[in-house]
């Protein structure tokens, strides 16, 4: 699922074609212009750090931009990675790996890294969903 494309500064972000989810899928969305980034299903851990603070390994995304590959020391060791940019506005997500040197460290190859200050959950829930038996605004007990 995953719609990384490779960063180019000729593709302005209104010019490009974003991916568009089920409208009943929880997923995550940039906290910048609200894009959709990805399904909640594809989450891996909540047990990570961005330069930014909390982060979260996924599986795939979409509506992403990944920037140039690097060779950067992270917490768990020398790791290729790439800027994660949103299609829809071009502000920095987190990153890729592409590759880990140390075989305990392997999982993370081909994943990203969201940093919590970047995006939204999306849940879908509504008041419906939660108390079906609601019938207007007031709430009585």
């Amino acid at each position: 699922m995953s719609s990384s494309t490779a960063l180019s500064s000729d593709d302005p972000p209104q010019q490009q074609t974003l991916i568009h989810l089920p409208s009943h899928a929880p997923s995550f969305r940039c906290s910048s212009c609200t894009t959709e980034l990805g399904l909640q299903d594809e989450l891996v851990s909540r047990n990570f750090s961005g330069g930014r603070g909390a982060a979260y390994l996924v599986r795939t995304t979409i509506n992403t931009k990944v920037g140039e590959k690097v060779l950067k020391q992270l917490i768990t060791g020398r790791h290729t990675i790439a800027t994660l940019y949103c299609k829809g506005c071009s502000i920095e997500l987190g990153w890729t790996y592409f590759t880990a040197p140390e075989q305990s460290q392997k999982y993370k190859e081909g994943k990203y890294i969201l940093e919590k200050v970047s995006y939204l959950k999306d849940n879908k829930w509504s008041l419906d969903q939660l108390d079906p038996g609601r019938t207007g605004p007031e709430l009585t007990p």
